[in-house]
């Protein structure tokens, strides 16, 4: 088989095997990794808050700095969506519960830099949004794409 003959056989198999994520998907993944990330924000802001009591004599009364909780979150979503997506080619809590993977647009699994791309792109204002004008910003900054995880088998 030629070179050509494979890329056209690899790009047949690649569509009949891959889905891409539907806007629903994608908005579950959205909301289960924002649980998630919002449960590990309340540990470290707890974490954050014990140890101003206890090394810099804070009153347990007296509100915390409220820039460290702003700082705490953006850290937290880059370092949590940067971790599960390199560690695990791609996914999240929320792309394992709904059987998605983030892959790059040609279909080939992402990069260590490609993940650190998107999850850059997530502290951008709005970004979220950018979700319903089409292809988010964390997808074609980065060039990859979300598709559905499926088994593959001959049928």
């Amino acid at each position: 088989m030629t070179d050509n003959n494979a890329s056209i056989f690899d790009e047949l198999n690649r569509e009949r095997y891959f889905d891409y994520a539907t806007l629903a998907q994608r908005l579950l993944n959205a909301l289960i990794d924002g649980i998630v990330i919002l449960f590990i924000w309340m540990i470290v802001y707890n974490l954050i808050d014990i140890c101003t009591i206890l090394f810099w004599r804070r009153k347990v009364g007296d509100p915390a700095p409220l820039g460290i909780s702003f700082k705490t979150v953006y850290l937290i979503t880059l370092l949590y969506y940067f971790a599960m997506e390199a560690t695990t080619k791609g996914r999240t809590i929320g792309k394992y519960i709904t059987r998605t993977i983030v892959v790059d647009e040609d279909l080939s699994p992402v990069t260590t830099a490609q993940v650190f791309k998107r999850s850059c792109c997530r502290l951008i204002p709005f970004e979220a949004l950018s979700m319903f004008s089409g292809i988010p910003w964390h997808d074609s900054l980065s060039r990859t794409t979300v598709i559905k995880k499926k088994k593959r088998t001959l049928a």
